[in-house]
């Protein structure tokens, strides 16, 4: 009998063991950790919200992402791509701000043809291109003519 209790106990100490891991940690796979999104930091600076536009007007301001490159700033009138703007111009303003790659060098400018456009309110967007090929929006500035 004392050897079908040795058995048994055995039997009940091997359940234990497969049950509760034999006091090992759980197994965990580490995942490989996931890229952190770029920060886009921009300014529209000119025009003004409100403003009314003459027959050439400027549309200006800086852009800059932290973890990330902008390749492109883009200007859309009334939603359609208007034009591709100077990149990479000097704003000593803004790296004071924002000591981080890429703010000393963040202006952008372009100068558009408001002649072409219909007297009443339009809106100016402004998109910057990211390597990679991800589109943020900057802003957008509501103007009339």
């Amino acid at each position: 009998m004392r050897s079908l209790v040795s058995v048994q106990c055995l039997a009940f100490a091997a359940v234990l063991t497969v049950l509760l891991g034999c006091g090992t940690k759980p197994r965990t796979e580490e995942q490989p950790a996931a890229a952190a999104e770029p920060v886009l930091h921009a300014s529209i600076d000119a025009p003004a919200p409100g403003s009314q536009i003459k027959n050439r007007f400027v549309v200006g301001g800086w852009a800059f992402a932290t973890g990330g490159v902008v390749q492109e700033i883009s200007v859309y009138v009334d939603g359609k791509k208007a034009a591709v703007a100077a990149y990479h111009g000097a704003r000593p303003d803004v790296a004071q701000q924002f000591p981080e790659p890429g703010a000393a060098q963040s202006g952008w400018y372009t100068e558009l043809d408001g002649s072409t456009l219909a007297a009443g309110k339009h809106e100016i967007s402004v998109r910057a291109t990211l390597a990679g090929g991800a589109e943020r929006t900057l802003g957008t500035v509501s103007v009339a003519r």
